[in-house]
């Protein structure tokens, strides 16, 4: 896969499966600014085997453009609840034993005040089939799955972040926050 503009992907790394196959979550943020200012990640996944209300495109639409909050009766098969966005560039959050088959990805990001600032859904079918990615192999995941997050309207453009990078924000644990 190709790398898209904006900050290196993010992996973070989720077991999925009943065999405990491994899965790599590329979390992409449209810039470095955007992941600065990002507080706390959560990454939920579901079911993705439906139709309706609970298609993948419909629980995408309902979990990005609405209040984030599924269609009704759909829970997540996993989620990592709120981590600081760090955790995330460190792969430090896991699943088990979610099944394989098709899922959807949800990523919401909140900034410092708590609201939510960016979103991001994607729709993949998660199967035990290696890749011949050589970072795949390195990392120990059968394969990628890339959640794209976008800005929402109360993401906090005329804010500035106090640390110069993602090394300073965490490794150094600066505050990004103005």
């Amino acid at each position: 896969m190709s790398p898209a503009r904006g900050l290196p992907p993010l992996l973070l790394l989720c077991s999925l499966a009943c065999q405990s196959e491994a899965v790599g979550v590329r979390l992409r943020f449209p810039s470095e600014r955007t992941f600065l200012l990002a507080e706390t990640v959560s990454l939920s996944v579901y079911d993705g085997e439906g139709t309706g209300d609970t298609s993948p495109d419909a629980i995408c639409r309902a979990l990005s453009v609405q209040s984030s909050v599924a269609p009704a009766g759909l829970q997540p098969l996993a989620t990592s609840l709120n981590q600081p966005a760090c955790t995330f560039a460190d792969g430090g959050v896991s699943f088990d034993a979610v099944e394989t088959g098709r899922r959807v990805f949800f990523a919401e990001a909140t900034s410092a005040e708590g609201l939510p600032a960016l979103r991001g859904c994607t729709v993949a079918d998660v199967y035990p089939d290696p890749t011949d990615d050589p970072e795949a192999a390195a990392l120990g995941v059968t394969g990628f799955v890339e959640v794209q997050l976008a800005t929402l309207p109360s993401f906090p453009d005329e804010q500035t972040p106090s640390c110069a990078n993602v090394a300073a924000k965490c490794q150094e644990n600066q505050p990004c926050a103005p």
